[in-house]
């Protein structure tokens, strides 16, 4: 059996796998996350340009994965008007 073969009979498991890490750390590693997606992005944007949006898919799914899924949605949907914002900043200053 080939590698895809085997990981995707795991998947119809039907497993999940959840962290779980107290509320303080949670909101920690969250935090962190934002902190540094920030100036990655803005690197990124200016070196590559609007492919640089895929990056946010990152931070999203690691709130998904740590909080689940509908604070992970809500993380997605606030994730674009962020992007906007950082993207227009950058594009009427530089």
């Amino acid at each position: 059996m080939c590698a895809t073969n085997y990981f995707l009979s795991f998947l119809r498991t039907g497993k999940t796998f959840y962290i779980t890490l107290e509320r303080g750390k949670r909101g920690l590693i969250v935090s962190s996350l934002v902190i540094t997606y920030v100036p990655i992005y803005m690197l990124l944007y200016l070196a590559l340009g609007g492919v640089a949006n895929t990056l946010v898919l990152v931070p999203v799914v690691l709130v998904v994965w740590i909080f689940g899924m509908r604070v992970g949605l809500l993380a997605g949907v606030l994730s674009y008007p962020l992007n906007i914002l950082i993207a227009a900043m950058l594009r009427y200053t530089c």
